[in-house]
């Protein structure tokens, strides 16, 4: 049977056979899942690119299908690539963009663990010092006298270090996959700029620029909504502006920055901490972990845009999701005509596996179902 009689078939048959409920559900999660992908990325790029407001909740649901698939590595190189072609090599990475977004949402949903052993005491003490790290003379508090911009310059060097520490220290829980992001960067940025004198350079800070500028300065600045600390922990002014000044000091150390105005003393502690920072950048890519991409896939994705036999599968394949299909009887027949051989060890999979499986499907079939997908699809 072609590939669109198999998903004509799934089209009119309603009813899942009742042996072959487990193979029906991996055929269209982990096949047939692939013809959908490019117009999934297709629609969410556009979206993007025309300046449309995100849509954090259908972004989260495409990175963590992605995820789930095992497809978001070649996704993720594939819009890098992209994105390096039209991109400045001083802006990459700084803008909206997909590739952006889906490395961006893969650290949200990869990397609390890493987030909470790296930030966690040093947010929590630093919010509950009495410690002041305004240096701004002439600061909407109050002008500050010079012995006191002093003293809080002394308590920003204090700080910074105790974060730095906080990163270095928590390397061993660095997720596997963003370490396979940051690979797939690297490898994209040396291919596109290999004759370039800084290639090395450049490759620093398109990782830094998500590591640092869109993911830990980030988590820093807001700890409750990554999930760091709770919602009442950051209460006054201060402790906001605090976390905001070693977010600062955090990227400029990334990006070896030349500070300005009142910030200019804090210079010197830039360079005085960039060879902590570079060294645990070198133990990031120094991991046992490699960037595995399969070649073949990727120029599928980069061609399905133009395959007109890809299109056509895609547009079947949303049509059923689209259906009347309900997610829920799917579920009910699994649990109540496969759970007792699943308890005796002779089905194929288990519970825990069927309904990852189920949840996966549900999650496609609500992006597939939302007014963003259908209305940027037509």
């Amino acid at each position: 049977m072609t590939s669109n009689g198999k998903l004509n078939f799934w089209m009119e048959k309603q009813d899942f056979p009742r042996g072959e409920i487990y193979d029906a559900l991996t055929e269209i999660l982990t096949q047939k899942s692939f013809v959908i992908l490019p117009l999934l990325l297709k629609n969410l790029g556009n979206h993007i690119v025309d300046g449309k407001p995100p849509v954090p909740e259908v972004e989260k649901a495409t990175a963590n299908l992605l995820i789930f698939l095992e497809q978001i590595e070649n996704c993720i190189k594939w819009s890098v690539t992209e994105q390096l072609r039209v991109t400045d090599r001083r802006e990459i990475f700084r803008e909206n963009s997909l590739a952006a977004t889906l490395i961006q949402w893969t650290f949200k949903l990869e990397g609390e663990r890493f987030l909470k052993d790296a930030l966690r005491g040093p947010i929590t003490d630093l919010c509950n010092s009495s410690d002041d790290l305004e240096i701004d003379p002439f600061s909407t508090e109050g002008r500050l006298l010079p012995e006191e911009v002093e003293r809080n310059s002394k308590a920003i060097a204090v700080w910074t270090k105790r974060f730095l520490d906080g990163l270095a220290g928590s390397l061993g829980s660095f997720p596997p996959l963003i370490r396979t992001v940051c690979s797939i960067v690297r490898e994209c940025v040396f291919e596109r700029y290999s004759q370039h004198p800084d290639c090395n350079q450049i490759s620093t800070d398109a990782i830094c620029n998500f590591l640092i500028l869109r993911w830990v300065a980030l988590a820093i600045i807001s700890p409750a909504q990554y999930k760091i600390i709770g919602a009442k922990t950051v209460r006054t002014p201060k402790q906001k502006r605090n976390l905001l000044i070693i977010a600062k000091m955090i990227q400029g150390i990334a990006f070896n920055s030349e500070f300005k105005s009142h910030f200019a003393r804090m210079t010197p502690l830039v360079k005085e901490l960039q060879p902590q920072f570079t060294l645990f950048l070198s133990k990031l890519r120094q991991s046992e972990f490699t960037c595995y991409v399969c070649d073949d896939v990727v120029p599928k994705v980069l061609n399905a845009f133009s395959d007109p036999s890809v299109v056509e599968s895609a547009s079947i394949f949303i049509k059923f999701l689209q259906s009347s299909v309900d997610p829920d009887a799917i579920v009910k027949l699994g649990l109540h005509d496969f759970y007792p051989h699943i308890v005796e060890q002779t089905g194929k999979y288990t519970v825990d596996e069927m309904m990852e499986m189920l949840r996966c499907f549900s999650r496609l079939k609500w992006i597939i179902s939302t007014d963003w997908f259908t209305g940027s699809s037509t």
